[in-house]
């Protein structure tokens, strides 16, 4: 920064005192006039404030003494001190440049013309054609005509130089055009063939069209988003430059919920500093893509708020993408990276969610901050196509059973039959294959289990979202360093050997233990903690789970092999398994619940388990049949001193309340959680409005989400006392 200093030409000791430095101030706007002067507008741009031209001085006079500086129009002229009998405040020449005229003037002068040494220099504003003004140069004789002309006008070089430095007025930037068309909604209804949708993912810029394409014969995956013209990129990179030096400079802890607002302050403060020229849309055009770069995903970020979306796949550089769609199924897409932009997203997803890659641990399994699972590959000595991505997406908003019935996964008996299960403490493990759909219908179960139990659960990665009061959620950590034994040198989790201060399922089970809850849910059981559960199981604690088997047989042969090595006697009290599987039915992959099958006892003679299928699911009129017997009632009865008269109706009631949250298009998981809790409460009004059909108000549904949310975050925090 210039400094000015102030520097008498006398001693102090003698009367005369030393004219003060002509200070540098800030231009009027064009065409005002310094009131009590009668200089023309031109050079009020010229002159610094508190100096006036002396009739002939070819050069300003000293400072005036005794009048208050204003710029007109100028707050901070105005604002400057000027008492009488001391001079006017040197300004630095910071505050000089800081001072811009008003943009979109054409008549404004140049950043070089608010300093009174290059001023000198610049050409002089043309005054009007015709007529007496201010600015008329016809008053003034042809032989003072020559010295209204800058200095610099009597060199052609230097005329030229400078002309370089005050360039003309910038021109208007161009647009791309961003055009959607018509909405709608995704539906299992039709042919795939006649699929030509668009949808809205978050608008006013993001959106998803899918259609069928002729010459590839599939379906094709758009995103849309407005693109950037030439210009419009230019200067996003100018703000992305400028934004990285300024927050480079002065570092902030900024908070999760926070991040938008300070991105926006910044960026429109950066674009204030700099001074561009943008309308509305271009600015908020901009905008979109910092945004999306900075705080999103980048290119893929209209795929992670996709709603429909449960996996995304990247196969390596220069290769489209591909995502599992809820309502299509596995569709290519047209977003895709080159070689060293896809090798820094993936540093990047390593990053934010806290995990470390590199190619000596090329492989690693991640959890993005919005609770998604991943799995990433660097560079390309372990995937020879460069490097991938595998995520699968985590929903912030579960899928509700009744959205579940919509999709035909389920049915409202059998949703009904598994919440009795629930209410009275009943085991269960959910197994099937690989996106078989696991995970979501256990979370969509644990909707059933009564507020008041208390949930402790153990996953290796957050999948389970559970909206309950009482939940107690615990997580597996990777330890430090590699140990004594090398640890997984990879970077793959579950390789067998601990690293110092790794927490495994089976230190997090041992520990559930301790914690006195109704239920114990395990994410995913595959190790040495199976042995631990069931033995849990078998002194009294209910306890849930999912597991990769797609039958009765195969859950057997995986449970009694290593390194479960469970025995048959201990699978014996289990209560039910529920088998999930994907299933190609027609142009599209279907989720069906073919079986549900109760545990009964073991054959001590033959070490066989005794079962009883309850339901199964008839493929060929794509029907769930329910067997007409189960006998876990006659454990209810006998245990809690229930008729089976009373079950069946309850079964029976509860499939009814179902259906009618399916009839009124009741999908969305707190609302849908809000009734069943209210059926808990208060089961003789909730069925009443069921067999009346009352409609639900928007009140109703309001005061259902209020109550569902209770305990799980979203309540006003408890005062300290």
């Amino acid at each position: 920064m210039i400094k000015h200093l102030r520097i008498p030409l006398f001693s102090p000791g003698k009367k005369k005192e030393a004219e003060p430095e002509t200070a540098p101030a800030p231009p009027l706007p064009p065409g005002a006039e310094d009131p009590g002067d009668g200089e023309e507008p031109g050079e009020a741009l010229r002159r610094a404030p508190g100096t006036r031209e002396e009739p002939g001085a070819p050069f300003p006079a000293g400072p005036e003494v005794g009048r208050e500086v204003r710029g007109n129009g100028d707050p901070d002229a105005a604002a400057l001190p000027h008492p009488p009998g001391k001079p006017a405040r040197l300004l630095s020449m910071e505050d000089v440049l800081s001072r811009r005229p008003k943009t979109g003037d054409p008549a404004a002068p140049s950043r070089f013309a608010r300093l009174p040494i290059l001023a000198k220099f610049l050409p002089r504003p043309a005054g009007p054609t015709t007529g007496p003004h201010p600015g008329d140069d016809s008053s003034i004789p042809a032989s003072l005509q020559p010295r209204r002309l800058p200095f610099a006008a009597r060199i052609p070089i230097l005329a030229q130089l400078l002309s370089l430095l005050s360039p003309e007025e910038e021109p208007e930037l161009t647009s791309s055009a961003f055009f959607v068309g018509d909405t709608g909604e995704p539906s299992l209804d039709g042919s795939l063939k006649d699929v030509d949708i668009t949808y809205v993912v978050d608008p006013p810029y993001q959106y998803i069209h899918i259609e069928y394409d002729r010459e590839a014969r599939a379906l094709s995956y758009g995103v849309v988003e407005p693109q950037l013209s030439e210009d419009e990129a230019h200067y996003l990179g100018v703000i992305k430059k400028a934004f990285e030096k300024m927050i480079g400079t002065n570092v902030d802890l900024v908070s999760a919920e926070h991040r938008v607002a300070y991105l926006r302050e910044h960026f429109d403060s950066i674009i204030t500093i700099l001074g561009f020229r943008f309308t509305d849309e271009q600015r908020e055009r901009i905008y979109f893509h910092l945004k999306r770069e900075y705080i999103g995903y980048g290119r893929i970020d209209a795929l992670m708020k996709d709603r429909y979306i449960e996996d995304i796949s990247c196969n390596g550089a220069n290769m489209d993408l591909y995502v599992q769609h809820r309502i299509y199924g596995p569709v290519r897409t047209n977003v895709r990276f080159d070689d060293l932009e896809l090798n820094n997203f993936v540093l990047k997803l390593a990053q934010i969610s806290g995990r470390h890659i590199s190619l000596l641990q090329p492989i690693r399994d991640i959890t993005l901050p919005d609770g998604s699972r991943g799995n990433l590959t660097l560079g390309g000595e372990v995937t020879r196509k460069g490097s991938t991505f595998t995520i699968r997406k985590f929903r912030s908003n579960p899928i509700s059973p009744v959205e579940m019935m919509d999709y035909g996964t389920v049915d409202a008996q059998q949703l009904a039959y598994l919440w009795i299960l629930m209410e009275y403490k009943r085991s269960l493990l959910v197994s099937g294959g690989t996106a078989s759909g696991k995970t979501t219908f256990l979370n969509a179960l644990c909707g059933f289990i009564p507020t008041e139990y208390k949930i402790v659960s153990i996953e290796d990665t957050t999948e389970l979202n559970l909206m309950h009061p009482n939940w107690l959620q615990s997580v597996t950590r990777m330890g430090f360093g590699t140990g004594d034994a090398g640890g997984a040198p990879s970077g793959v989790g579950g390789g067998g050997r601990k690293a110092p201060g790794d927490i495994s399922l089976y230190d997090l089970l041992i520990a559930a233990l301790r914690q006195r809850p109704e239920f114990i849910i395990v994410g995913e059981v595959r190790g040495d903690e199976a042995f631990t559960l069931f033995q849990a199981i078998a002194v009294g604690h209910a306890a849930m789970g999912t597991i990769h088997a797609g039958s009765m047989d195969e859950l057997l042969s995986r449970v009694e092999s290593s390194p479960m090595n469970l025995p048959r006697n201990l699978l014996a009290n289990l209560d039910a398994v529920i088998f999930p599987m994907q299933i190609r039915k027609g142009e599209r992959n279907v989720r069906r619940i073919t079986n549900i099958v109760e545990i009964l006892e073991l054959d001590r003679e033959k070490g066989d388990l005794v079962t009883n299928t309850v339901f199964k699911w008839l493929p060929a009129t794509d029907e769930f049949k329910f067997m007409g017997r189960s006998y876990l009632f006659d454990k209810i009865r006998d245990t809690f001193g229930i008729s089976l008269e009373d079950l069946r109706q309850e079964m029976a009631d509860r499939a009814d309340l179902l259906l009618w949250l399916q009839d009124r298009q009741i999908r969305d998981y707190k609302v849908a959680l809000g009734f069943i809790r209210a059926y808990y409460k208060d089961k003789d009004e909730i069925m009443a409005q069921v067999r009346d059909g009352t409609e639900i108000t928007a009140d109703d549904i309001a005061a259902l989400v209020a109550r569902a949310a209770v305990g799980n975050g979203d309540e006003p925090e408890a005062q300290s006392v």
